[in-house]
């Protein structure tokens, strides 16, 4: 297989890019956890997350094709709430690894800290 086909194949080329971004994720996130210092187990949190992450593109990929032949409009808002729909279940995904892992059981007090954190979730899968 040669870089033509992976190109021209747009659903084949679509997870070649999903694959290289998530990698990025990680590697970006690694770096910047040793760069932090935190602690090896972290490490199974940057792969849960880019994990959950990885997996949630396959329904969102399917909910945009659903919208792809609406006006722009309804395209744009489906997609802010997709996306942030997503995130917040990713977010808590995110904090509920690092919580079991790093904090070694504690949860917050308020309901709200669960999700904190969205909005960078937010923009990564948007």
């Amino acid at each position: 297989m040669n870089i033509r086909q992976i190109i021209f194949d747009r659903r084949r080329f679509y997870w070649t890019l999903n694959l290289a971004g998530w990698s990025g994720f990680v590697t970006t996130a690694y770096i910047g956890a040793l760069a932090h210092e935190k602690p090896d187990a972290y490490f199974t949190v940057i792969a849960g997350t880019a994990l959950t992450g990885f997996l949630f593109t396959i329904p969102i990929r399917a909910l945009y094709h659903r919208l792809w032949s609406q006006p722009p409009m309804r395209i744009a808002f489906g997609s802010l709430i997709i996306c942030f729909f997503f995130a917040l279940a990713w977010v808590l995904i995110e904090n509920e690894l690092y919580w079991i892992l790093i904090k070694h059981g504690w949860h917050p007090d308020n309901w709200f800290n669960y999700f904190g954190g969205v909005m960078g979730s937010f923009y990564i899968l948007l």
